[in-house]
């Protein structure tokens, strides 16, 4: 039977006014004639049939006037069922295109997906509090309690975290990634923050990257920095241009500039200066002020605190400097002992100066014997057994550059007190005065200890100097209980050009007057039995000495 919608009220109706009184709240529709349940007002049943709401398109839907709250109809224009809740018309969602929150099946990847078709922001809400916007308007991402909640005009912006990007009001090309990464920045542009609390506090730095557990936490107005590592550049506030690269590396900055810093607590302490460059876990860890320093290698200018320009590679090498400048060491713990030294230079594993502070020293390889005095160059260690190159070393020796110039050098007085030997060398009794420490054995070690050398021994050439009158530059005095005494035999060409230079007028004056003595003994003034005997005599005792001495 067809019935139209006022029948149908009628019918209920009626059946309600009919029902007996105990059952006048509830009516039952059914065929098998069983009573309605207790919590309906109307309990309809059928195995064979269904209830069909009113069924309209969606213009005529739109047309109803003041529906209350709660209507239904179906919308033959969307296909679906839609219901008034006081304000507005709401899509009721059709079961099979629901995401159950008890998990989903048979999805299909291209088909189904949580968002929306068209271009309206998506956004989030936990406990009906902010938790994040999805805008295809600003191109803005963020997702996390209170991210990026006050963004109200900046673009292209990108927070994922709890409190990420909360101050963002108008930056844009920012991202955040982290419990607090960048929540101070409010309009700046530009930076990234990739951890808890990274970039924390910046405000109005732009164009800075931290990745790291409170990596550049401290920044305010710094830029172009670069910290990637937990509490890399954390202290920084207006230093520029710094790249921190490692846990702590660059902790304490806050002012400095244009530093690098790659390794565990590299540049750890550094607070204000700028142009340094540390590679290495600890190099520069002390380091505080002091600029234009190059530290490669773990623990390299590690206690440094103060020190300009120097350059340290390998690893603890300069670990000691203080405040030196200006001081350059390359090898492992290379110019390790030098705490205030200046101008130093240092190459090879070990080299340098002994305990002490030391300036304008050169060494090379001199593991085993260190430079204990100012303006020496020490080339190699108490093993090697030869020096030298293709062409001669050279002197300045310009008159230009020299003064008080004097003829005083001592020649036959001098080098006829020298005494000439042969000897071997004592490698252990070297090590033993100059307090080095003994090295590892290796092959060709004490292969200069079987080399028969001659010389002179500096003991005696003092002696020979001092008894001649004789200020000799070719030998070296010890100047501390780690010097040795030196020779350079070099020196020795001076002198002995000199004596060759006495003997040479020696031989002339000989020579002359043995010359003259010839002549007299020929002249016939002379009488044959008094004088020419003696003559005779004389002549043959100065062929004799112009004889030794041509020789």
């Amino acid at each position: 039977m067809r019935y139209t919608l006022l029948t149908f009220c009628s019918t209920i109706l009626f059946l309600f006014m009919h029902q007996d009184p105990l059952l006048a709240q509830s009516l039952a529709i059914n065929t098998d004639g069983s009573a309605a349940d207790n919590s309906a007002l109307l309990d309809v049943k059928s195995s064979t049939k269904g209830i069909l709401v009113p069924r309209t398109s969606s213009v005529t839907r739109l047309a109803i006037i003041n529906p209350a709250k709660g209507l239904m109809v179906y919308d033959t224009t969307t296909s679906s069922f839609w219901f008034f809740d006081a304000l507005s018309w709401k899509e009721m969602a059709i079961s099979n295109n629901v995401w159950s929150i008890l998990g989903n099946a048979g999805t299909d990847s291209n088909a189904n997906f949580i968002g929306t078709t068209d271009a309206q922001p998506l956004r989030f809400r936990l406990n009906n509090f902010w938790a994040g916007e999805m805008n295809p308007y600003s191109g803005n991402y963020l997702l996390g309690d209170s991210a990026g909640q006050a963004l109200n005009g900046g673009l292209y912006n990108t927070g994922l975290g709890s409190r990420a990007l909360t101050r963002l009001t108008s930056g844009y090309w920012n991202t955040g990634l982290g419990f607090g990464a960048l929540n101070s920045n409010t309009s700046k542009n530009s930076n990234t923050g990739l951890g808890a609390f990274a970039l924390y506090k910046n405000t109005t730095g732009q164009w800075n990257t931290a990745t790291g557990v409170d990596a550049l936490f401290y920044n305010t107005s710094g830029y172009y920095n670069t910290a990637n590592g937990v509490y890399a550049l954390f202290s920084n506030t207006t230093g520029d241009h710094n790249t921190a690269i490692g846990n702590e590396a660059m902790y304490a900055n806050t002012t400095g500039v244009l530093n690098t810093a790659v390794g565990f607590g590299a540049l750890h302490s550094n607070l204000a200066s700028g142009y340094n460059t540390a590679i290495g876990a600890s190099a520069m860890g002390l380091h505080t002020n002091g600029s234009l320093n190059t530290a490669v290698g773990q623990y390299a200018l590690g206690f440094d605190t103060s020190g300009n320009a120097n350059t340290a590679v390998g690893t603890s090498a300069l670990s000691s400097n203080t405040n030196g400048n200006y001081n350059t060491a390359a090898g492992y713990n290379s110019l390790v002992n030098n705490i205030t030294g200046l101008y130093n230079t240092a190459l090879g594993y070990n080299a340098g100066t002994n305990v002490g502070t030391f300036n304008n020293t050169i060494s090379i390889g001199n593991t085993t014997y260190l430079n204990a005095s100012s303006n020496q160059a020490f080339f190699g260690g108490t093993s090697t057994t030869w020096n030298g190159g293709n062409v001669t070393w050279s002197t300045y020796s310009d008159e230009r550059v020299k003064k008080d110039i004097m003829a005083d050098v001592k020649g036959i007085d001098f080098i006829n007190r020298l005494r000439p030997v042969t000897y071997y060398r004592d490698i252990h009794a070297m090590t033993k005065l100059t307090g080095n420490k003994e090295t590892g054995d290796y092959p060709g070690k004490y292969d200069i200890e079987k080399i028969k050398f001659s010389g002179f021994l500096a003991q005696d050439v003092v002696k020979a100097a001092a008894d001649a009158g004789y200020d000799f530059s070719g030998v070296t005095r010890p100047r501390n209980e780690h010097e040795l005494y030196t020779l350079s035999y070099e020196s020795f060409v001076v002198p002995m050009v000199k004596a060759m230079q006495e003997q040479q007028a020696m031989i002339v004056s000989l020579q002359h007057e043995l010359q003259q003595v010839r002549s007299q003994n020929k002249s016939p003034e002379v009488n044959k039995t008094t004088d020419m005997p003696g003559l005779e005599k004389k002549i043959a005792a100065l062929e004799k000495r112009l004889s030794g001495l041509e020789k």
